[in-house]
């Protein structure tokens, strides 16, 4: 592996119960000859890469107890493949399209980073649900149980662990004295790095990112009954705008910018302190392999 390019498989030290880095650990290139994710009680992710793909295999446990109080985590193995090299593509991709599209992103843990809720405002006549209008998963009016950015959805009987927002217990190593480290990779392959990050290029001191959104003012507009009504709140993702030049961020929460992994620069996205935590569009070309469909 060459120094150019070692930057593109570069992770560093994963504190899980197991580990299977066949990146590239802090001393070059390593491999190993077996991976498994067969565990349902400690957290296991598998690495490989190919001369165009980096797939994840994760059993998507998480390497540390969960604050949330609740049903104890369970397994589910899933994989994720996404390009080495990502390009920006020339237009953006939303995670959401009528209802989750995509899983946004992977995390170094292998748990799944997944931002969207599948909540709508119900017509109070039909109980059918408005799709224009998705609740947010981290409102706590919405009640749906997040703590520390993450919760439970049970899946097939499983009770599976993801990333809504902010992940704090994720990120609890990570302190602004020093720009974060990578922290898990989207589906367009772009690396997410947490909200410390390098002033400028020119300016290496460390700064929290900022994203560019604010809450909406005035009132929703609806009629309480098809629609919701009341002031925008943040109980719903349509409650936010992003306003140009607000933060340091754009539209997907994402900037270009030197990083360590990355001397000579590149896009990456950042999880951030305030909304939307996670990103919500890709600035490249997401995996079918982090698909959801939309609309289901």
């Amino acid at each position: 592996m060459s120094a150019s390019t070692t930057y593109y498989f570069k992770v560093y030290p994963y504190s899980g119960s197991r580990v299977y880095d066949t990146q590239a650990n802090n001393q070059g290139n390593t491999a190993t000859s077996s991976c498994s994710t067969s565990s349902t009680t400690e957290s296991q992710i598998c690495y490989s890469i190919s001369s165009t793909l980096r797939t994840i295999t994760s059993n998507n446990y998480p390497n540390y107890t969960p604050s949330k109080p609740g049903p104890d985590p369970g397994a589910s193995v899933n994989t994720y493949s996404m390009p080495i090299a990502p390009a920006q593509a020339g237009s953006i991709t939303s995670v959401y399209n009528n209802g989750p599209a995509y899983i946004f992103g992977v995390a170094l843990n292998g748990v799944k980073i997944d931002p969207i809720a599948n909540e709508y405002f119900i017509n109070t006549n039909t109980s059918e649900a408005n799709r224009s209008w998705n609740q947010e998963a981290t409102f706590a009016g919405n009640g749906l149980g997040v703590k520390d950015g993450a919760h439970f959805q049970s899946l097939n009987g499983v009770n599976v662990y993801h990333y809504h927002g902010e992940p704090t217990q994720l990120v609890s190593g990570i302190t602004g004295t020093s720009h974060s480290t990578i922290v898990g990779f989207a589906a367009d392959g772009f690396p997410i790095y947490y909200k410390y990050a390098y002033t400028s290029d020119n300016d290496l001191t460390i700064k929290e990112l900022k994203s560019s959104y604010q809450l909406r003012s005035g009132a929703r507009g609806g009629d309480g009954v098809s629609a919701p009504n009341g002031n925008y709140d943040g109980t719903y993702t349509q409650d936010y705008e992003y306003v140009n030049g607000l933060g340091d961020l754009d539209e997907c929460n994402g900037r270009f910018g030197k990083t360590p992994e990355y001397p000579n620069g590149t896009y990456y996205y950042v999880i951030t302190g305030d909304w939307p935590f996670i990103p919500r569009c890709f600035r490249g070309t997401p995996d079918n392999s982090f698909k959801l469909g939309g609309g289901m």
